[in-house]
């Protein structure tokens, strides 16, 4: 802005360096004592530019940055992975989750966990079995960690029945994944009590028994 008004008052062939200009300074002035406010006006314009779609998940994907984008885009096309939440499977005798997860092919490296294709992933969110949490979306990363922890019990490193600490835990089907064959407590470290009370309540909603400490 400083600029075009330097640009357009201006004659540069006669104007001198190291001449004081009144009223670029009253503009360098005003600039600087409104510059949260211009840079919030222009951030709104930018986003309201940007955020043009047909939904509103396109929206607020729109406004996201072209890096922050181009690797949602890459994620979205990858294969996702699930487990069967056999902590509620088991305790209301529901064999549909098996059922479910027949079409997909288990993991090489994990035995109890299934690769689910992109283009299948977005249905099978919307069962009633995910919705209820028979059947439950998990990253590798959560998985490897719990195989890896269960490699310890197995090797008697740790025991059985020893308390887990978790801090701040990736998912909740982590938790759950740990549970289901983990005999000692899992203790998850959250950031406030309102969310260890919203965990606990998710907790509950998918079988696995838990407390506040």
């Amino acid at each position: 802005m400083l600029y075009q008004l330097m640009y357009t008052r201006f004659d540069f062939k006669i104007l001198q360096c190291d001449h004081e200009v009144h009223e670029v300074q009253t503009a360098i002035e005003a600039l600087q004592k409104y510059a949260v406010k211009l840079e919030a006006g222009f951030a709104r314009i930018r986003i309201e530019y940007r955020a043009r779609g047909d939904s509103a998940e396109e929206q607020f994907k729109n406004m996201l940055p072209e890096s922050v984008r181009r690797r949602e885009s890459l994620a979205d096309g990858m294969p996702k992975y699930v487990i069967k939440n056999m902590i509620k499977a088991k305790e209301l005798h529901i064999p549909e989750a098996e059922n479910a997860l027949a079409p997909f092919e288990r993991d090489a490296n994990y035995s109890d966990v299934w690769v689910v294709p992109a283009a299948q992933s977005v249905a099978l969110r919307q069962s009633e079995l995910v919705q209820d949490d028979y059947v439950m979306f998990i990253d590798k990363v959560a998985v490897a960690t719990a195989k890896y922890i269960r490699s310890l019990v197995k090797s008697h490193q740790i025991s059985k029945r020893s308390d887990i600490l978790v801090s701040h835990p990736r998912s909740v089907a982590f938790l759950v994944y740990m549970a289901q064959e983990h005999r000692g407590n899992i203790i998850a470290v959250v950031e406030t009590a309102k969310k260890a009370q919203e965990l606990q309540l998710i907790l509950d909603q998918c079988g696995v028994q838990s407390r506040l400490c």
